[in-house]
Formats: C-alpha cells, sequence, structure tokens
C-alpha cells in the first residue's frame, strides 16, 4: 500500500481519477498477453509507445508529480512518489510492457525496470511553465585562401557566360 501524508490523499485520488476516466472515448484494444491494454504502459521508442493510451495517461501523471518529486527534500520521499505511481498504474490492471523482438509479443519487464522507468521520466519531466531558451550559435568565419578565391571568381564567371549564352538562345 501507498504510504502518503494526509495532506497528499486528495492528490492522489485526482491522479487515480485521472488515470483511470481520461481519454475514455478511446478503442479499448484487446487484453492478453501480447496486445497492449488501456492501463498498460509501454516501454521503448516505437511509434505505439507515443500514440499509446496507457502511455497517455502514465505522462499525465508524471506531469502532475514532477514539481513534488523535483523538489523533494529527501530520497525516501522521491521512492514514495515512485512506488505510489507504481501502484496506481498496477492497481488500475496496467502493467509496463516491453517489446520481446525475438517472439513479436510484449512482456512484463517487472517492478524493478517499472521504478526505474518512472523516477527517469520524473528527473527528465520539462516545467511546462518554464520559457524555453536557445543558445545563440557563434557565427563561424571562414577565410578563404587566394587560390580559393581565384577559383570561386572562375567559376562564376562560367556561370554567367552560360547565363548570357542562354539567354540570348531564348530572345526571338
Amino acid at each position: 500500500m501507498c504510504r502518503i501524508h494526509s495532506a497528499d490523499v486528495q492528490t492522489v485520488k485526482t491522479m487515480r481519477e485521472v488515470f483511470i476516466h481520461s481519454f475514455e472515448n478511446e478503442d479499448i484494444d484487446e487484453i492478453d498477453g501480447a496486445t497492449p491494454h488501456r492501463y498498460d504502459v509501454v516501454c521503448g521508442r516505437e511509434k505505439i509507445v507515443h500514440h499509446h493510451i496507457g502511455n497517455k495517461r502514465y505522462l499525465k501523471i508524471i506531469e502532475m508529480n514532477r514539481e513534488k518529486y523535483q523538489t523533494a527534500a529527501t530520497r525516501d520521499v522521491k521512492t514514495r512518489i515512485t512506488l505510489c505511481i507504481l501502484e496506481m498504474v498496477r492497481s488500475c490492471g496496467g502493467r509496463f510492457l516491453k517489446l520481446n523482438k525475438k517472439e513479436q509479443e510484449y512482456q512484463d519487464v517487472g517492478d524493478k525496470y517499472a521504478k526505474e522507468k518512472i523516477s527517469h521520466a520524473l528527473r527528465a519531466a520539462k516545467d511546462p511553465t518554464r520559457e524555453r531558451t536557445r543558445k545563440k550559435r557563434a557565427p563561424v568565419k571562414i577565410t578563404y585562401t587566394a587560390e580559393q578565391d581565384r577559383r570561386f571568381n572562375a567559376m562564376l564567371q562560367d556561370q554567367k557566360a552560360l547565363f548570357q549564352n542562354l539567354i540570348g538562345l531564348i530572345k526571338p
């Protein structure tokens, strides 16, 4: 059972409601060992991972817990947040699945891998309110040798001559 402080009870209830009730109008996938269903979290980088309904729910929960996790004072608090999310997914019948390429079916990765995935997602989650700043790239100054300049100018003159010849051919 997930141990949380009484102040966090409402937050957990809200997160569970989001996990269970969000995206209700989506199609229900088959529930078997080879096909992820709507509460499963699919691990990997394939296209299904980004579009799977269970992953969308999972990312919503990660987003809801990002700030709490990143500002947690101790590792123990971070571990409890991770375990709460894991328990929430598992209690709804969700699994953390990864495609076994040899057998071409999804397999449960187990709690240890799932906790690592959750913790990594919480660490890597970006603050949506923070402005993105891009580093400006320093312009690269290229200096050409006299030989390179001479060759460039020769090619440019050749192209100008070809262009003039083409224009002369087009004029009636």
